[in-house]
């Protein structure tokens, strides 16, 4: 069930009884399914955001050389107005998976899911694609993969592309795991660093966020990317 949230009553007709809103709703949904407009509404506007991807995972392999993992990308955001006609009685709802972490076998991160926003009146279905997954690597000696790409919207009267994940990178004697991509929101997971050591890549912290990378330098160690932020529906209706 989506969260709803009335707003109470508001008045922008100057006060003359006629051609203003008389209420707000909002309503946030979190998981796959329906979404029914509240009785009465007349306009809402609908924003759609992806999953964020995964970082990428490290193989060890051996103790020497530095690999740096990508961070994934942040999901996408579609924004658009709606009227009741557009909308009709539903719309499905489609909420992107996040983007799963990559494997400690050097595994790329997952790919998040598409947040779909689909009327079954005359408007536009709205697709907020998921961020790519950052890059890993089972290479033994040094290694900078990088970063998955952002998750491109589309059909939205306002859309922001996800943040592209932060390339691995590699110095003398020091290696820096991708951050993972901001969605329009913010939430990407920060870049590792480790001098002598590996660490496990950092997990998204907010809708659409990509995870980070993980990083390896002078270790045999197998290391996880962070897993990515699923994404959401947000709806902002009037009465």
């Amino acid at each position: 069930m989506p969260a709803v949230f009335p707003r109470g009553a508001e008045d922008t007709g100057g006060g003359g009884g006629g051609g203003g809103i008389s209420d707000v709703t909002i309503q946030e949904i979190t998981a796959t399914g329906t979404y029914t407009p509240t009785s009465g509404m007349t306009h809402c506007i609908v924003t759609a955001i992806g999953g964020g991807g995964g970082g990428g995972g490290i193989d060890g392999g051996d103790s020497s050389g530095r690999r740096a993992a990508g961070g994934g990308g942040g999901g996408g955001t579609a924004i658009a107005a709606f009227d009741a006609a557009e909308i009709g009685a539903t719309a499905s709802v489609t909420i992107g998976a996040a983007g799963s972490a990559g494997a400690d076998t050097g595994g790329t991160g997952g790919t998040g899911g598409s947040t779909i926003f689909n009327p079954v009146g005359t408007g536009a279905t709205l697709t907020a694609q998921g961020g790519a997954g950052g890059g890993g690597t089972s290479t033994s000696g040094n290694s900078e993969q990088l970063g998955g790409a952002g998750g491109v919207p589309t059909s939205g009267d306002t859309n922001v592309n996800g943040q592209t994940g932060w390339d691995g990178t590699t110095g003398q004697g020091v290696a820096f795991g991708g951050a993972g991509g901001d969605s329009s929101i913010g939430g990407g997971g920060h870049g590792t660093i480790s001098v002598g050591g590996a660490k496990d890549g950092a997990n998204a912290t907010a809708v659409g966020g990509g995870g980070g990378g993980s990083v390896n330098e002078d270790s045999s160690s197998n290391k996880v990317g962070g897993a990515g932020f699923k994404g959401y529906l947000h709806i902002v209706e009037y009465q």
